[in-house]
């Protein structure tokens, strides 16, 4: 598809006949003749054929994804730093640590608290994150991450929920919710109990640190009570547990062995729990496998703390847990009622 803009590598908006223009008089450094993407921020090539038509076009394949990223982080804290310094704040990009070799990708003096700025198109797990964040508070500085919503693996589907657990955040005034890098705006994906968006909020990065960092006493997030959004028919609740005997999942496998311990089998089981066909967003078994364990240890009045013992938390921060707790003990609950 042919575009009439594109930025430059210092990030500056020009149109193909401003290249075109530019080129003819020798007036386009050699630094300024790599263009990207408005959109997705990719690397474009400039063409100027047909005659008298110049434009800009997508690689059919892109030689790196890992080169892409780089630029879209390369370009993104840069936006970010000239953002906040000029509403006001001092901002600088690549700060290095004073006792680590980590360097700030922006770090900001934002109405007396420090804070830095990650913004992340990489993988990294709980540990690398919990990590980084113990490194800054060391520093007296608070991190705030900002993923990359382009690559597949950062988006918010079901598949995706272990990637993204280790950013998951937790504020008064939004709620539980992964942060996103969305153009000059930060998109905050608000996450109901079963990995599913309820709500996305945009705000420019300024207003964000703000309601982060100082949040209003008087505006307080109610969490979802939003129920499983995906229930089966009978029919096929029946032939969902035909196939959990024939073909079981790995958690399926670990739920039917202690079905065996318990000296019960699925038919011990009410067939409306099949019925729950989504994942959950704090354990890594289905939705149906909670209320299945909930629903034994309520009837063996097992205390209901054992329920978190026998499943596969996902990898989220120790701030999401009281969170985590409240679902599965409401989940008990329901059941023992």
């Amino acid at each position: 598809m042919m575009m009439y803009y594109a930025h430059t590598q210092h990030g500056e908006l020009m149109t193909a006949f401003e290249v075109k223009d530019r080129l003819k008089r020798g007036l386009l450094k050699a630094d300024q003749r790599k263009f990207f993407c408005p959109k997705c921020h990719q690397t474009v090539r400039y063409l100027d054929y047909p005659p008298k038509r110049p434009y800009f076009k997508h690689y059919v394949r892109q030689n790196s994804n890992l080169e892409n990223e780089s630029l879209w982080h390369k370009y993104y804290k840069k936006q970010l730093a000239q953002r906040l310094q000029a509403v006001g704040y001092s901002a600088e990009m690549e700060v290095p640590m004073s006792h680590k070799e980590r360097r700030s990708d922006v770090w900001v003096d934002f109405r007396g608290k420090k804070v830095t700025l990650e913004v992340q198109s990489s993988l990294l797990s709980l540990q690398e994150v919990v990590e980084r964040e113990a490194d800054y508070a060391e520093e007296g500085g608070q991190v705030i991450w900002l993923l990359n919503p382009s690559p597949q693996k950062y988006q918010v589907q079901v598949n995706h929920l272990d990637r993204l657990a280790p950013f998951l955040s937790i504020s008064q005034v939004f709620g539980l919710y992964v942060p996103f890098l969305e153009g000059d705006k930060v998109r905050l994906d608000q996450l109901t109990s079963f990995g599913k968006v309820c709500q996305r909020i945009r705000l420019t990065i300024e207003d964000y640190l703000l309601l982060k960092l100082f949040p209003p006493e008087d505006l307080i997030f109610t969490p979802s009570t939003l129920p499983p959004s995906s229930r089966l028919s009978e029919e096929a609740c029946r032939s969902k547990k035909k196939r959990v005997l024939l073909s079981p999942n790995a958690y399926e496998k670990i739920f039917l062995s202690r079905l065996y311990q318990w000296h019960k089998s699925l038919e011990d089981l009410p067939l409306s729990l099949f019925s729950f066909a989504d994942k959950c967003l704090w354990v890594k078994e289905d939705v149906w496998l909670v209320k299945a364990y909930s629903y034994l240890l309520a009837q063996e009045e097992v205390e209901e703390g054992m329920l978190e013992e026998l499943l596969h938390q996902r990898p989220f921060k120790e701030d999401c847990l009281p969170l985590y707790r409240n679902f599965l003990q409401a989940d008990y609950r329901e059941k023992k009622d």
